[in-house]
């Protein structure tokens, strides 16, 4: 891109919490990731390992690729994001760290003060009417300026349209609190989150690339230049640190301010919803400090997680170092996944091959929960089932029988998912998010009952209709589209199993998986570090690249390829090279190559 910084910032602004439920905002750059790593007491080879697994939209402007970069005092190995000319998450030779989204509440939406035409009649006292009308054309001037601000400052874009590139221009006003924008009858919203006017965020990861030792890593971190995810730490020293990352406002009010946002409603103490634009400066005024971050050094357990959670399910039993936060702080539920990890690691002494494998677990924890509750619906409900669609019964068969693995050759998650679908569709909620479905089939209410049961029947009709039969294999409906490949995709975003797949859209007779591994590596900490990786989109966005594809098969395959770390190893493996002074050591060749020239040539091993 011709803006680094620009796309930087984009992505971690994509991040920030919008407090408007209804209105829209472009989807973040991720809403999910996997990480984990295990102290040397609790694996096999008695060494520290760490597993990184950033997930991303197929087709989104913000996709992960792997990068092994030089400079200095840094040597680091990970995933990069397209067009950010540095290792986001990764390991140097002494230790990683791997991020994962959070949902921190490090942004607020305020109401600007606007003068309203109840403010100005509430201006107009007659008992001083030279008073009055100054206070009204005061009032009245400050709605016009920002009005006229707000529609006078805009930016161009363009539209293709059949007449040819046609200019249109979009507001973009930045005031003290962030960017304004408009919400119906003329309401304007100013928009603050924390680390919007920072830009040394790249320069913190180089910190954290160079960084040698866990007192060096954290010191990188507090130069809180990057605004949320969780943060995992590993080395090869045996430490292991987390931290729930977040630059907010600590929200604190003076007593008066508090006790006038009491009186007006429960709503004006919800952080979730505008607030009124004069608090901002008692609530902005100091930032959390990163020292008192949730975080947690070395914990009992023997491990750390972050697969969708708060910070207290980061691992067994945590002690944080901080003991407490408020509860407007983290937003983030404790995913099946989440729950899921935290099983497997808990379960005694771990190899390294067991990492790889578990990049790949297809159990749908969620599933294992929500069925029963569906088929205890059915038996609740015999009169529904009977005069419902005739192929509900053999729906919900499916179900009984299915072991809740998202397989390719899964019957019952083809299924599941259809269910699932329709059950968001029927739920009544707006964007419905799987915390809200799960909510509504735990409370098992005759309204939850009817919404569960028309939903299983709407699925059992559309598979009907659209493959004149319910058993239809999940690799059948569920496809993966890169180049030249159209394949059958393991791994689902309903029923939660850690091999996330995600989908947005139907197309007759199939899904297409849109969503979910950007990146995966396992990496084990000795001297030198070992690693395996995935990089499923390979390292090209050019369909025309021999890259484009390359690496897609491994992830059908469920596999996991070495990478090469240490000097030798790339100058042994390394098939082509590119500078002024190429070094080369070819397999099967005593000793090496080197080619110089005075200016910068690419050299080819055939």
């Amino acid at each position: 891109p011709w803006d680094v910084l620009a796309l930087w910032h984009a992505f971690l602004m994509s991040m920030a919490p919008f407090d408007l439920p209804d209105g829209y905002r472009r989807p973040r750059a991720s809403d999910t990731g996997n990480a984990w790593a295990l102290a040397p007491h609790r694996t096999e080879e008695g060494k520290t390992v760490l597993v990184i697994n950033p997930h991303q939209y197929h087709d989104g402007p913000f996709r992960w690729y792997e990068a092994h970069l030089v400079l200095g005092d840094m040597d680091v190995a990970g995933a990069a994001l397209m067009g950010i000319p540095l290792v986001i998450q990764g390991h140097n030779g002494f230790l990683g760290w791997a991020f994962t989204p959070n949902d921190a509440d490090f942004a607020d939406i305020f109401e600007e003060q606007c003068a309203t035409s109840e403010d100005t009649r509430a201006a107009a006292d007659p008992r001083n009417p030279t008073a009055a009308a100054a206070q009204a054309a005061a009032a009245f001037t400050q709605e016009q300026w920002l009005m006229l601000k707000y529609f006078a400052e805009s930016v161009p874009f363009y539209v293709r349209t059949p007449q040819g590139m046609q200019e249109r221009r979009v507001p973009a006003v930045i005031t003290a609190r962030g960017p304004l924008f408009e919400r119906g009858t003329r309401r304007i919203f100013s928009w603050r989150i924390g680390g919007y006017r920072d830009f040394g965020g790249l320069f913190q990861l180089y910190e954290m690339a160079c960084a040698r030792n866990l007192q060096s890593f954290q010191n990188a971190l507090l130069m809180h230049q990057i605004p949320c995810f969780h943060v995992l730490y590993a080395d090869r020293e045996g430490n292991l640190f987390y931290c729930y990352n977040a630059k907010a406002g600590d929200r604190n009010m003076p007593e008066p301010a508090l006790m006038e946002r009491l009186e007006k409603g429960a709503d004006y103490l919800d952080w979730k919803h505008p607030a009124p634009a004069h608090v901002e400066a008692m609530t902005w005024a100091n930032l959390i400090p990163p020292a008192m971050l949730p975080h947690l050094v070395n914990p009992p357990s023997g491990f750390i997680q972050a697969c969708g959670n708060p910070p207290q399910g980061a691992t067994d039993d945590p002690v944080f170092t901080v003991p407490d936060w408020p509860a407007w702080f983290a937003g983030d539920y404790d995913s099946y996944r989440a729950r899921r990890m935290r099983q497997l690691l808990r379960a005694g002494k771990r190899s390294f091959r067991d990492s790889h494998a578990m990049l790949f677990d297809v159990v749908a924890p969620a599933a294992l929960d929500m069925v029963p509750i569906l088929l205890r619906m059915a038996e609740l409900r015999p009169d529904f089932v009977q005069a419902s669609h005739p192929d509900l019964v053999t729906g919900l068969d499916i179900l009984q029988t299915w072991n809740a693995v998202a397989d390719a050759n899964a019957v019952g998650m083809t299924y599941y998912h259809l269910w699932w679908t329709m059950l968001a569709a029927r739920s009544g909620f707006i964007r419905p998010r799987d915390p809200q479905l799960y909510g509504l089939m735990h409370s098992n209410t005759p309204m939850a009952q009817e919404v569960a049961l028309h939903a299983a029947a709407d699925a059992a009709r559309f598979m009907r209709n659209e493959f004149q039969s319910l058993s239809v294999p999940w690799g059948d409906l569920h496809r993966i589209h890169r180049g030249e490949h159209d394949e059958a995709m393991s791994g689902a975003r309903a029923g939660e199993p850690l091999f996330l797949s995600g989908v947005q859209s139907y197309e007759p007779g199939r899904v297409r998986a849109s969503y979910g591994y950007g990146f995966a590596m396992a990496v084990q900490f000795g001297d030198p570090p070992e690693a395996v990786s995935l990089a499923p989109f390979g390292a090209s966005s050019r369909p025309e690249s021999p890259h484009f594809a390359d690496q897609l098969p491994l992830m059908l395959e469920k596999r996991l390829k070495r990478t090469r770390y240490t000097p030798d190893a790339v100058w042994r493996y390394a098939r082509r090279a590119r500078g002024r002074r190429i070094v080369l050591h070819p397999l099967g060749v005593e000793g090496a190559i080197t080619a110089t020239a005075p200016q910068v040539f690419e050299a080819r091993l055939n």
